[in-house]
């Protein structure tokens, strides 16, 4: 039996889906607010198989919701619901990893056939493993590796290089990277994001002089920073 949690703030329509999806053989948990749903995802970190998460929710909203899901590792399916219909909205949580997005009103058996899509979904298909030219990143473990050896990160280290990893080849600026990655009280910079990459090229071997793997971060000239992978 499959375990989902439905993170929703509209009572009528949570219970709903609490009770089509039970009769549809799964077990299903409700968090009413996205500070509820960071503790209860904290608490059981490898028991949820899916997310059903609603963008506008008080306390934390979705988006932040489901970055800092990104953030911890956790690789479990998400599936974003919003009564909006701003290409904006729906192309920033694909970016920040929801799997798929879905405009209210939804009809249940539509619902259930993308949960059953997503957690049919092979293994291999949501990898655990990234690899980037001699650098491995395992993302259960969140554990990094340079030839084999490994490679200690502090945590924003991690995210930052796990973040552009997931986005090979795609410039962001740093203010988008401050977004992605920071919480909105955070008072980081983004002088404090060139500081973060200068700490992954000392540590990787990517210098202006030349780099130790076909992996790097390349500063795009005043805007931000790109992970290329040489072929």
């Amino acid at each position: 039996m499959s375990n989902i949690i439905i993170v929703e703030d509209d009572l009528f329509l949570a219970n709903s889906e609490l009770k089509f999806l039970g009769q549809s053989g799964f077990k299903c948990a409700l968090a009413k607010d996205g500070r509820v749903a960071m503790r209860m995802i904290s608490a059981n970190h490898a028991s949820w198989d899916l997310c059903i998460l609603d963008v506008g929710l008080p306390e934390i909203s979705g988006i932040e919701v489901c970055k800092r899901i990104r953030r911890m590792g956790k690789e479990m399916p998400i599936i974003m619901l919003t009564g909006s219909a701003e290409q904006s909205v729906i192309i920033n949580a694909l970016n920040i990893g929801a799997d798929m997005y879905l405009h209210k009103p939804i009809s249940p058996s539509h619902l259930l056939a993308q949960i059953t899509a997503l957690i049919r979904r092979p293994a291999h298909f949501t990898n655990k493993i990234l690899q980037l030219g001699e650098v491995t990143v395992d993302l259960t473990s969140r554990e990094v590796f340079l030839h084999g050896a490994k490679v200690v990160l502090r945590r924003k280290e991690y995210e930052v290089l796990v973040f552009l990893a997931r986005h090979v080849g795609q410039t962001f600026s740093r203010d988008q990277i401050i977004e992605q990655l920071w919480d909105t009280a955070s008072q980081i910079t983004s002088n404090g994001i060139d500081v973060v990459v200068s700490k992954l090229r000392k540590k990787f071997g990517w210098t202006l002089s030349g780099n130790k793997t076909n992996a790097y971060i390349a500063t795009i000239y005043r805007y931000g920073y790109c992970l290329k992978v040489q072929k």
